[in-house]
């Protein structure tokens, strides 16, 4: 959600990831929790920048004009929904096996209690490798990271705060 906008930092870059992730027959595993994330983030990034200016499936897509908060919500699961489809995906839903995975590896990691969702997941479903700009990840053993160092290129962009 991060590179959400076409003029953000990296947003070509990982465009073109996911693209390339498209055209390698990628699947996408993730929880049913990926929903409530989503939305979180994509209100952030609507509250600070706006709607986006295309759709995934429709690139000549553009947003209504003066949409309501409901009509934005709307716009960001279609979003996600058409984002999704372009993948061969597997929604794997939260149980109590899954949330004691996430509670250990929060002790043992110091993860936030998502990122531990999604570690646990990873580890339960075999599929260890993870695409995120969070850097929490990297402290993770027998996960592997796929953000081409974009976190580290990030920050060295950012003015530092004195």
């Amino acid at each position: 959600m991060s590179v959400l906008h076409d003029d953000e930092d990296f947003h070509s870059e990982c465009l073109n990831f996911a693209r390339r992730l498209q055209s390698a027959g990628s699947g996408l595993v993730y929880s049913n929790l990926l929903r409530l994330e989503f939305w979180q983030a994509w209100r952030r990034a609507t509250a600070r920048r706006g709607l986006p200016s295309y759709s995934i499936s429709e690139p000549d897509w553009q947003p209504p004009a003066s949409p309501s908060r409901t009509d934005v919500y709307q716009i960001g699961d279609r979003f996600l929904r058409d984002f999704l489809r372009n993948y061969n995906v597997w929604e794997i839903s939260i149980g109590s096996r899954l949330l004691d995975g996430a509670l250990q590896l929060m002790g043992r990691y110091n993860l936030k209690s998502h990122d531990a969702c999604v570690a646990a997941l990873a580890f339960q479903s075999g599929f260890t490798d993870i695409v995120s700009l969070d850097r929490d990840f990297r402290r993770l053993d027998g996960v592997r990271l796929w953000n081409n160092g974009i976190p580290g290129r990030r920050a060295e962009h950012r003015p530092s705060v004195r």
